[in-house]
Order: C-alpha cells, then structure tokens, then sequence
C-alpha cells in the first residue's frame, strides 16, 4: 500500500476520526509585523481581544505602574486583529519572557497544554 492510498481528503472522514479543530495555517496567514502600543523593552506581552477604552487603558498602565511597569515594558497587542495566530508565532515575533492574556483563551492561541489559572491570595492588614 502506497502513502497516496493512505490520504484521506474527505471532510466527513475526518470528522470520523478526529474531533480537534484544525487550522489550516499558510505563510499568508502568518503577520511579517505586528502592530501593537509599548517597545516590549521587559519583554511582557499583553493581549487583549478588541478595542481598549481609553479608560481601560488608563487602568491597565495604573496597575503596570503598581509593579514598576510602564507602556515602554510591554508590548500590547489587539489579538482580534490577528486571529490565527499561535503562540509560537507570537513567541518567535515578541520573545515575551511573561505573558497576560484579556479575552484571549489558550484554545485561540493554540496551546494544547493545561494553563494554571492565576492564583489569588486574600491579605487581610
């Protein structure tokens, strides 16, 4: 049996035996650039999925600014805008060593791996 009797091209079929989504991911798919607010100098990519208010905005650098961040640190990127993109491709692009994720779920992203959810910790003083 030859490897071309062994293609299966078939949508029906495939549903059959896979029950993943799959993407079909081109060169044309694959942004050359981004565009995106911040220089990314702490290497923190922060993603959102739509348009920020100018008051989320504001928010947002108010809780960077709480950690010593500041618009310069991080790069901050619409994801609506690039829909198909996987991790690895923003990985490859930004060299993010941290990143934070509003609307953006790991299934968009491609990331087939569990994610632990942000830990929260009640202080009372």
């Amino acid at each position: 049996m030859s490897e071309n009797e062994l293609l299966i091209d078939s949508p029906q079929a495939l549903r059959l035996v896979m029950s993943d989504d799959l993407y079909l991911i081109t060169e044309k798919n694959r942004p050359e650039s981004f565009d995106y607010l911040g220089d990314n100098n702490k290497y923190l990519l922060v993603l959102h999925n739509g348009p920020v208010s100018s008051a989320e905005r504001d928010f947002l650098l108010q809780v960077l600014k709480a950690v010593q961040y500041e618009l310069k640190d991080i790069a901050l990127l619409d994801y609506s805008k690039y829909p198909l993109t996987d991790i690895q491709t923003l990985k490859s692009y930004f060299s993010f060593a941290r990143l934070m994720s509003f609307g953006v779920s790991s299934r968009e992203l491609h990331i087939h791996e569990p994610v632990p959810a942000m830990e929260h910790t009640l202080y009372q003083g």
